[in-house]
C-alpha cells in the first residue's frame, strides 16, 4: 500500500469512528425492592414513581412495576418486618406494610383463606381508630405467621396468570400468547393478550419473579406494532442488580 492510499484509508477509518454513535448507557433504577439497569429508548421519557417506573412517548405508555410479595417466604419477610415495627411502638408503619400485601392468592382454597382472614383483619386494623390490645395483636401475628409458614409455593405460571387476571378488572381480555422463559436465572413468563371478541388491541406483559416479589413490564397504552420494538428494547436491556452483602 502506497503512502497516499494509506492516508486515505486512515482518514476513512477516523471518519467512521467519528460518525459511529456510542452505545446508550444503561440507566440505574429502583423498583420497589429491586435495583435495575436498562436503556431508555430514544424519544421516550422516564418517570420514577417508586414501586412503578413509567416510560412515555406521546400517548404510548409502558410501565415496570413491583407487584409485591407473591410466595410464602416473601410474605413472611414483610409480615415479620411489620411485627418488628409493632413491637417498636410503630403501629401505623406496621399497618402500612400490611395494607400493601395481597396474600389471598397464596391460599389454595376458600376455606384456608377464611381461617387466615380473621387474624389478618385484626392485624390490618392496628394503628387505626380502635384501641390496641397488645395480647390480641400478638396472638394474631402468631396465627398469621404460622399459617403463612405452612403454605406451599405455587407454580410461577399460576402466580403470573392470576396477577394478570387481577389487572383485567373485568375487561374482556384473553391470552393470545404465553411463553415461559428464564430471565437471568429467574422464572419469567411473557404473555400477549387481546380483546376476547375482536382479537384487536394486543398488549404484552413480562412477569419476573425476583426476591419473592413479582415484577411486571406492561404495555399500558399505544399501538402494539409501534410499541413492540420499544418494549423488546426495554426488556432486552433490563438487568437486575444483586444487592450488596454487608462487608462485601
Amino acid at each position: 500500500m502506497n503512502g497516499r492510499a494509506g492516508a486515505i484509508l486512515g482518514a476513512n477509518l477516523l471518519l467512521v469512528c467519528a460518525c459511529a454513535e456510542p452505545a446508550p448507557e444503561p440507566q440505574p433504577l429502583t423498583v420497589g425492592l429491586h435495583q435495575l439497569e436498562l436503556v431508555v429508548p430514544d424519544g421516550w421519557q422516564h418517570y420514577d414513581h417508586g414501586l412503578q417506573q413509567r416510560f412515555e412517548n406521546g400517548t404510548s405508555h409502558i410501565t415496570l412495576t413491583d407487584l409485591g410479595p407473591v410466595v410464602p417466604d416473601s410474605l413472611l419477610r414483610e409480615i415479620e418486618h411489620a411485627h418488628g415495627l409493632f413491637r417498636q411502638d410503630r403501629s401505623k408503619d406496621a399497618r402500612a406494610i400490611l395494607y400493601g400485601l395481597s396474600p389471598r392468592s397464596a391460599f389454595p382454597s376458600q376455606q384456608s383463606w377464611e381461617t387466615f382472614e380473621t387474624p389478618w383483619d385484626t392485624l390490618r386494623r392496628i394503628g387505626g381508630k380502635r384501641p390496641i390490645v397488645v395480647a390480641e395483636v400478638e396472638g394474631a401475628f402468631t396465627r398469621v405467621i404460622a399459617q403463612i409458614s405452612a403454605l406451599s409455593a405455587r407454580d410461577f405460571r399460576t402466580i403470573a396468570v392470576d396477577a394478570l387476571e387481577e389487572m383485567f378488572q373485568g375487561a374482556h381480555r384473553q391470552i393470545a400468547r404465553r411463553e415461559a422463559m428464564a430471565f437471568e436465572g429467574r422464572d419469567a413468563l411473557l404473555i400477549d393478550t387481546w380483546d376476547r371478541l375482536t382479537h384487536n388491541t394486543r398488549k404484552r406483559y413480562l412477569f419476573i419473579l425476583s426476591q419473592g416479589n413479582l415484577l411486571v413490564a406492561r404495555m399500558e397504552l399505544g399501538k402494539f406494532s409501534e410499541m413492540e420494538p420499544v418494549f423488546d428494547t426495554l426488556v432486552t436491556t433490563l438487568r437486575l442488580v444483586e444487592p450488596q452483602k454487608a462487608g462485601s
